[in-house]
C-alpha cells in the first residue's frame, strides 16, 4: 500500500448482512512495518439515520450530526476507509498496538483478580482510561477525515464543486 492510498488490491472490503456495526480490523505489517493489509466490514445497517443517532458525539462529532442517509453512507465507507489510512503512519499503527497490549493485560489481570476486584483496582482504572482515550483519538481522525470526504460529496451534489 503506497502512503496515502486509502487500499489497495490486497485489502478488504466486504458487506456483511450480519455485522452489526461497520468496523476496520485484521491490520497486517510487514517486517518493516509497512501495512500490508487491512479488512473494513461493512454492516447491513450502514448509512441509515437510525445509524448516526447511535453515534456518540466526543468520538464522532462530526458524523453524529448528520441526518441525511445518503451523506451517511459516505461518512462511514469515508471513515472506515480513513482507519486504514491512518494505520499507515506511525501514530495511527501505535494507536492500534498499544491498546492490543493494554486490554491483554487487562484481560490477564481480570482472570488474576476478578471482576469485582477489577473494579476497585486503581491500575485497571488507569489502563482503562488509557484505552478509552486512545479509542476516541483513534475515531476522531477518522471522523475528521470523513468530514473531508462528506463535504466534498455534499458539493458535488450541490453542482458547486463536482468535476
Amino acid at each position: 500500500m503506497t502512503p496515502g492510498a486509502i487500499c489497495s488490491p490486497s485489502d478488504a472490503l466486504a458487506a456483511n448482512p450480519k455485522a452489526t456495526k461497520s468496523q476496520t480490523n485484521d491490520r497486517t505489517y510487514d517486517s518493516n512495518g509497512k501495512l500490508t493489509s487491512a479488512t473494513v466490514t461493512l454492516a447491513k445497517i450502514t448509512g441509515h439515520f437510525s445509524e448516526s443517532r447511535s453515534m456518540d458525539p466526543d468520538n464522532y462529532p462530526f458524523g453524529s450530526k448528520i441526518t441525511k442517509d445518503a451523506e451517511l453512507q459516505v461518512y462511514v465507507i469515508g471513515h472506515e476507509l480513513a482507519h486504514v489510512e491512518d494505520a499507515q503512519t506511525p501514530q495511527g499503527r501505535a494507536a492500534q498496538d498499544v491498546p492490543q497490549g493494554l486490554a491483554s493485560l487487562l484481560g490477564v489481570m481480570k482472570d488474576v483478580e476478578g471482576t469485582r476486584r477489577m473494579q476497585d483496582d486503581p491500575v485497571a482504572g488507569s489502563l482503562t482510561s488509557i484505552l478509552n482515550a486512545d479509542a476516541k483519538r483513534n475515531e476522531n481522525v477518522a471522523d475528521d477525515r470523513a468530514k473531508g470526504i462528506v463535504e466534498s460529496f455534499r458539493q458535488c451534489t450541490s453542482k458547486t464543486g463536482c468535476p
